[in-house]
């Protein structure tokens, strides 16, 4: 693995940093805990892949909190 400068990673993080214990997921960016440990790792296109389901997990995490409620 090759270290990146944090300056150059593009990251979806919007300083919200909580994360779900049921999902794992953060619910500012909706990426995993282990994807966030390793985040700074990925290429280019792991990243990419990545924020492209973001949209969905938001929308899904929403529903799920929203039915519970």
């Amino acid at each position: 693995m090759v270290y990146k400068n944090t300056s150059d990673i593009k990251s979806p993080c919007v300083n919200i940093c909580k994360v779900d214990s049921e999902t794992r997921l953060c619910i500012g960016c909706y990426r995993s805990i282990d994807e966030i440990s390793v985040w700074k790792f990925l290429s280019e296109s792991e990243i990419e892949n990545i924020i492209s389901e973001l949209e969905s997990r938001k929308n899904e995490y929403t529903t799920k909190t929203i039915r519970k409620n």
